[in-house]
């Protein structure tokens, strides 16, 4: 039966939710994680999860109403009763909208609908929630910054990030049945609090669906490769099973996100199933059905219009998907569907994981089983990217480990949080001790003599790291005030010296007038994406520079940034936007600051030089593998970050075979195509154990170069 459209009250009531939405504030949108799904791709989602003999609903982020409305449109259209629809949505006057957009389906619903403001997390009434759980839980869950969780948001409504994993362990474990607790407590206590806002969401409505019911989720198609992410897909895996993942392309379904979107669809396990670790499950006969939906399949008002006709093309869709037994595509429609199996999809994420102190306590170590063999010696079945494996041919069997397993360390440059402050263009540098710099454009490019020990080199952009980073070329300076403190604060350190002698370090000196009175107006200066009360040392990522002289540490300002680490530093790195084909840089030695515009590289063993790792990373192997594992982006961009770079399949290497790479690196310094075919033959012949001159590697080699180079044109073209 079709569902429903035709109904005034309804049309009505979206209208004013458009016009709601086009007047939020971005600053407040942006810092209560507010993106609205829209009701037509709430309908694909609707009609996806939401079985028939579903009785009970919830969102609990449920903005203002739009996957409630398509839920609720999809059940009337087909004569579907629904016992109880429930919406809760922390911002009280988002929720107001999603209370009175919805009251247009009171005539079906009657005062079986609710809508409460308040935080999902920390629901005051223990029976808020339905406590035996809900047929569904549909939601887009929203993404908030670490750094916005870190102390509140200004506007008040937004709890910390503590006060969400407090409440969220609460508010699970009155839900989840004693036996499964301890799955549960250990993935909240254990997710990093680095972690966007979105963790906490997704194992929050995990906890919602009843054995047997379905979560619906709205997320960026990054969410497997994300940061953090492998404890949502643990959650999945364990007490879960996946059923469906729906993906736009570029242009996609929201016309201003970089970022593709993929629907996801989980089927609840039992608490028995849920029980049992994944070691002792054996080879899951699970397949998981993804699909990808060009613009082509949309119509004039629904986005499988195209692809499905105009009468109920989202039902139809629907039962297409359901059908599909195996891979395919249809141009003309814009589809494109690959049915894979549970462990082809999660084992690369497990790969990364199971050294991690929470997997190792909820999953037994075994020998048996590809998960938990020794990451040095075997290739576990989901480490090459899918991609890679139908160029392999008749080649043996792999033996990789990931980076981290061969003494690689992979991470992210430095996050000044206000780069308009802290980076400055060195002029010229007048004497030993001072310098001329040029500030950047929020203060008018006006310039400035700071004392030279307060400039550290620093690498910002792309366009500084073509070749070897030579630090007396660079132009770009980080200001490290960790030494200075304006005049005013003097008194503070003074009272607390003996923290800095306890802590060895030196105590900071007054700051020269000049240099206090640009940090003064610095202080002043409302950073110009922020809203009238944002100033820089209010920015999310600068308040985090604060220590408190109460805080038994020597105190810390707004204007120090913390101290650099190693991944500041590092032995190589790579932009994580990428338009040609990926390519490593080497950094100069000693190594200088890298900002994160970069993903950054070191090894953690001396025989892991900054040459070898430029030799590997550059191999016709680790550029196939990049591209295949990165996101592509709108506008033909790569998406490269430090987690899909830990996932990175390497060769099994040892300290002689380094210091041949060592060699290799060094020479192709001075001719980038210097034994660039013999290093590509050496990295094949230690994967698959060949002669890396014989004719099946050079083929292998010719195959990888060729296919990094046809993916890096495709995304270019826009074509998934």
């Amino acid at each position: 039966m079709p569902a429903l459209r035709s109904n005034s009250d309804v049309d009505d009531a979206r209208a004013v939710a458009v016009a709601y939405e086009a007047g939020l504030e971005p600053i407040r949108r942006k810092r209560l994680g507010q993106f609205f799904t829209g009701v037509r791709l709430g309908r694909i989602l609707s009609a996806l999860s939401l079985d028939p003999s579903a009785l009970t609903v919830i969102d609990p982020m449920a903005g203002h109403g739009d996957l409630l409305d398509a839920v609720v449109e999809r059940a009337s259209g087909r004569g579907q009763r629904l016992e109880c629809v429930q919406g809760v949505e922390i911002d009280p006057p988002t929720a107001d909208m999603c209370r009175r957009r919805l009251d247009a389906w009171r005539t079906v619903l009657g005062d079986r609908l609710s809508v409460r403001p308040g935080n999902a997390f920390a629901i005051e009434d223990p029976d808020g929630y339905r406590r035996e759980g809900y047929d569904l839980v549909i939601t887009n869950p929203p993404y908030v910054r670490y750094q916005a969780l870190a102390t509140g948001d200004a506007t008040g409504a937004m709890p910390t990030g503590d006060n969400v994993r407090r409440a969220l362990r609460g508010a699970v474990e009155r839900r989840i049945v004693p036996a499964e607790w301890p799955i549960w407590r250990t993935l909240i206590d254990s997710y990093s609090g680095l972690a966007d806002l979105s963790v906490p969401a997704w194992i929050l409505s995990a906890s919602l669906v009843r054995p047997g019911g379905v979560l619906a989720l709205v997320a960026p198609a990054t969410w497997r490769s994300r940061n953090y992410g492998d404890i949502v897909q643990y959650l999945l895996e364990r007490c879960f099973r996946l059923e469906y993942l729906v993906e736009d392309t570029q242009p996609g379904w929201f016309s201003d996100a970089l970022v593709r979107t993929q629907l996801v669809i989980a089927r609840r396990r039992g608490s028995e199933d849920a029980r049992v670790p994944l070691v002792d499950r054996g080879q899951s006969s699970s397949n998981v059905i993804t699909v990808k939906v060009s613009p082509n399949a949309s119509g004039r008002d629904s986005l499988m219009g195209g692809a499905f006709g105009d009468v109920d093309p989202e039902g139809r869709f629907a039962d297409w998907i359901r059908g599909l037994t195996q891979g395919g595509d249809d141009p003309t429609r814009g589809l494109w569907w690959n049915v894979s199996s549970v462990v082809d999809i999660s084992e690369a994420a497990f790969a990364t994981a199971r050294r991690r102190t929470w997997f190792v306590s909820l999953e037994p170590q075994r020998s048996a089983g590809p998960l938990f063999d020794d990451p040095r010696a075997v290739e576990p079945v989901g480490l090459l990217p899918a991609a890679i494996k139908p160029l392999l041919g008749e080649m043996p069997s792999a033996t990789v480990a990931l980076p981290e397993a061969l003494g690689l360390s992979i991470s992210q440059g430095l996050r000044t949080g206000c780069n308009g402050f802290f980076y400055v263009d060195l002029i010229q540098q007048p004497s030993r001790d001072s310098a001329r710099v040029r500030l950047s454009a929020l203060f008018g490019n006006d310039e400035l003599t700071v004392p030279n020990a307060c400039l550290v080199p620093v690498v910002r952009r792309q366009s500084e790291s073509h070749g070897p980073v030579d630090r007396l070329r660079l132009c770009g300076r980080v200001l490290d005030l960790s030494g200075w403190v304006l005049p005013e604060d003097a008194e503070t350190v003074e009272r607390t010296r003996q923290l800095f002698v306890r802590e060895g370090m030196p105590v900071p000196g007054v700051m020269p007038d000049a240099l206090a009175d640009f940090v003064r107006r610095a202080a002043r200066t409302i950073y110009p994406s922020g809203s009238a009360s944002t100033r820089i040392p209010d920015l999310s990522a600068v308040r985090t520079n604060v220590r408190a002289e109460e805080s038994d540490r020597a105190p810390r300002f707004w204007y120090m940034l913390p101290t650099f680490a190693r991944r500041h530093r590092p032995d190589a790195f790579i932009a994580r936007i990428n338009q040609d084909v990926p390519s490593v840089q080497i950094n100069d030695d000693p190594p200088t600051l890298i900002d994160a515009n970069f993903s950054t590289i070191w090894g953690d063993t001396a025989h892991w030089t900054r040459f070898a790792i430029l030799a590997l990373l550059n191999s016709a192997w680790c550029h196939a593998c990049m591209e295949a594992l990165g996101t592509p982006l709108g506008g033909g961009a790569l998406k490269l970050e430090a987690t899909h770079l830990k996932r990175l399949p390497l060769p099994v290497l040892m300290a002689p075979d380094l210091a041949i790479l060592d060699a290799w690196g060094r020479a192709q310094l001075a001719d980038p195509r210097e034994h660039s075919s013999s290093i590509d033959g050496f990295i094949v012949a230690k994967i698959f154990g060949v002669d890396g001159s014989d004719s099946r590697s050079r083929e292998l080699v010719q195959s990888l170069r060729q296919a990094a180079d046809e993916w890096c044109r495709a995304r270019q073209r826009q074509v998934s």
